[in-house]
């Protein structure tokens, strides 16, 4: 039996790490990103003994010492390594979170991936360069027929929530067309360069089908980051070609692309409906857009308080705490953790030095390719990589960088590295000796801990927080207890706040369900009361996890009817203190004092969230509930109906609202107003049919018959099955009886 060398193997777990980010395992908390994670460092950390031997046999397999850009890569890891453990959330920068699985640990990772590409591109540069390419390259049109197809509703979209957008496997838009961004420029490349009509052919299929699938995914970044880089491309073209006719033709060619681009881009713009992807693309100033912008000063002003090393890699939660803008809160009520922009990122979260390496580093990158283009037979591959560097430049301003789009710009950083190399050829396959056993034997010790003692308890808990999930679907209490206890009890709990959260969920959910068993909950509060001590402990500036604290003792207040400890108190300001701007904290401190029968400071809590957030529809209802409460109904009334007209369902149980509104304009005699309301009502909820009948009432106990009778004849257009009731109503009308 022939026994594999090193090259080979290396290359075989290279080349199944590289298909990782098609990886999707629903049975876990988080399905589309923690499979990703887990296969990709699993497998690295496996290559690593055979990577270590083959390199100790062939030295030359390694960067020289002096390579630039690998000093360049090295420095920048090296900075944000002292960033992360001076930063305000060292365990944070290192491990990440559930949401944002992997860290500074992740990047290490990475290091390892590009090195490993490194060796096998100095082994056999262009066969495995062809390798890699095509593997991105099928992994793509995979993943775009996919997104396609669930574009098209042949196929069940696998995530929810994006209207008519394609995700594929990647379960967000915006994380599918990041992914498949480096993938076209390597096929635009492979079909300018083979020779083979049916690969030329097989390649260029390839790029129609990955453009096709960014374009169903309305993503701008993605979209404006292949115009520039596929311009940019052609740019450089011109530039660098000798002959004048090939020179015109390209100009010429370039010049009607641009006529074509903005006749498009106008015509689209004009005719583009408000909620559709060609509207997205076509208005950058949409809800979304605002919002970035509002992301980016965040990062702004957190980078002015830590200006060299910023506050840590995968902190920005913490500057966006600190530094939120409550005009944010027209949009949504998010946590906010990523600026959506990674440059912006760099700067907040790794100061000045991790941004200006970064920049030297795709700097080295540029200058590399931009030396090769002469010295290749082929310069249309060397341009498009520096169009596909450009291009994933341009989409990371718009998002953030991703496991799933960062594989891939490991191999064209692996590539540029090999650029600054000297021209020394390795002598050959290796293959496996007995030499190489003491390396592969501790090698594959540290391996298997690294899988059992943190890939492993990821998993672990990643599963039990899904199952935990699935139980409280079925309605098993009990089981959903079991499972949620068994989060965080493995060696390594990688992300604390996960065990808090799930057991906090299921606390709320419970109760929303009305259990009614004394030892479930009893159980259930030193659970989770145990896990929110364990993730404040080891985050304490995360503003989130305190407020779960806080809502735990009023849950327990509340069960127990009794007043909510001083706790919750201290806990609530030092809240308050992190996030000045936000207002979560002063709505629970609200409901603390109103568990406690001190009202005045309910609603003076509450007026301080209207202050702070003005044309909040939340805070002006929730003040204007809390009024009616203490017989303040006149200004309750006032603030009720400004919710409404900002969000007519601000509440879920917006009927209680309605009628506690419409039941006091009764009680003073104010059918006019009544008559706005529900006129409000219907034009929020036109398929709610109760709301006709109480604003018809109203206008006929306010003397408008002829508005009665039009609101009842409207009624009945729309829904026939009123018929008997509507005519009942009209002819008491006529005869004007009096109707309540």
């Amino acid at each position: 039996m022939t026994i594999p060398s090193h090259a080979q193997i290396v290359r075989w777990l290279t080349i199944a790490t590289c298909c990782t980010p098609l990886l999707f395992a629903p049975f876990v908390l988080t399905p589309f990103q923690a499979p990703t994670f887990l296969a990709f460092s699993a497998l690295v950390a496996i290559t690593l003994p055979f990577y270590l031997s083959w390199i100790k046999q062939e030295r030359s397999l390694f960067p020289d010492k002096g390579n630039p850009l690998l000093l360049a890569v090295i420095f920048y890891l090296g900075i944000r390594l002292i960033s992360a453990v001076f930063g305000v959330d060292p365990w944070n920068s290192f491990f990440g979170n559930e949401a944002r699985i992997g860290g500074l640990i992740l990047q290490l990772h990475l290091f390892l991936f590009t090195l490993y590409l490194f060796a096998l591109l100095k082994f056999d540069r262009e066969k495995f360069f062809r390798s890699v390419s095509t593997t991105f390259i099928l992994l793509a049109s995979i993943a775009s027929l996919h997104g396609i197809l669930e574009y098209l509703n042949i196929l069940t979209p696998l995530s929810a929530g994006f209207e008519s957008r394609s995700s594929s496997v990647f379960g967000n838009p915006a994380f599918f067309a990041s992914f498949l961004v480096i993938p076209l420029f390597l096929a635009i490349a492979r079909s300018l360069s083979e020779t083979s009509k049916k690969y030329k052919r097989l390649f260029q299929g390839a790029t129609v089908l990955t453009f096709l699938a960014i374009l169903t995914t309305g993503t701008r970044g993605a979209f404006l980051a292949i115009i520039i880089g596929i311009l940019l491309t052609i740019t450089l073209r011109v530039v660098f070609t000798s002959t004048t006719k090939t020179r015109r033709r390209l100009i010429l060619s370039a010049l009607v692309f641009l006529i074509l681009l903005t006749g498009s881009f106008g015509i689209a713009r004009t005719i583009a409906q408000p909620d559709t992807e060609l509207y997205r693309f076509t208005h950058l100033f949409t809800d979304t857009g605002v919002e970035r912008f509002a992301y980016w000063n965040m990062s702004w002003k957190g980078w002015k308080e830590h200006p060299i090393l910023g506050n840590g890699y995968e902190n920005f939660y913490q500057t966006s705490t600190s530094h939120f803008d409550p005009a944010l809160y027209e949009f949504s009520n998010f946590w906010i953790d990523k600026p959506h922009n990674a440059f912006f990122e760099i700067l907040s979260t790794g100061g000045l030095l991790s941004l200006v390496s970064y920049l030297t580093l795709i700097g080295l990158m540029l200058y590399a390719l931009r030396q090769s283009i002469r010295k290749e037979n082929d310069s249309w591959t060397p341009l498009l990589l520096i169009g596909a560097v450009i291009a994933y430049l341009v989409q990371a301003f718009f998002l953030f960088d991703l496991l799933d789009s960062q594989i891939p710009f490991a191999f064209l950083l692996a590539y540029t590295v090999l650029l600054f190399e000297k021209d020394r050829a390795p002598t050959g396959a290796i293959p496996l000796s007995k030499k190489a056993l003491p390396i592969l034997i501790l090698g594959g010790v540290g391996t298997v801990a690294l899988i059992v003692f943190f890939y492993a308890p990821m998993l672990h808990d990643l599963f039990y927080a899904m199952e935990s999930q699935d139980a409280v679907k079925h309605k098993n209490w009990e089981l959903a207890l079991e499972d949620t206890a068994k989060i965080g009890t493995s060696w390594m709990a990688f992300d604390h706040h996960l065990t808090a959260r799930n057991r906090y969920d299921l606390l709320q959910q419970a109760i929303d369900a009305n259990v009614r068993n004394a030892s479930f909950y009893t159980e259930l509060f030193h659970l989770t009361y145990e896990a929110q001590e364990r993730a404040i402990a080891r985050h304490p500036q995360h503003m989130e996890y305190l407020n779960e604290r806080i809502g735990t003792l009023i849950f327990e207040a509340r069960l127990k009817a009794k007043p909510v400890s001083d706790e919750a108190f201290t806990l609530a300001q030092r809240s308050i203190a992190l996030a000045p701007n936000r207002i979560e904290s002063l709505f629970l401190l609200s409901q603390v004092y109103q568990q406690n029968n001190e009202w005045e400071s309910a609603i003076d809590t509450i007026e301080q969230a209207v202050r702070i957030a003005p044309s909040n529809a939340l805070a002006m209802g929730t003040l204007g509930m809390l009024y009616f409460q203490t017989g303040e109904k006149e200004q309750g009334a006032l603030y009720l109906r400004r919710a409404l007209e900002k969000d007519f369902q601000f509440l879920p149980s917006y009927v209680t609202v309605v009628s506690l509104l419409s039941n006091y304009y009764a009680e003073i005699g104010d059918w006019e107003s009544n008559i706005a309301l529900f006129t409000l009502a219907i034009e929020r909820l036109p398929y709610d049919f109760d709301l006709y009948t109480t604003l018809a009432t109203s206008y006929h106990m306010a003397g408008d018959d002829e508005g009665a009778r039009r609101i009842a004849e409207q009624l009945l257009a729309i829904d026939p099955s009123t018929e008997e009731g509507v005519r009942a109503f009209l002819e008491t009308l006529d005869t004007q009886e009096e109707v309540y």
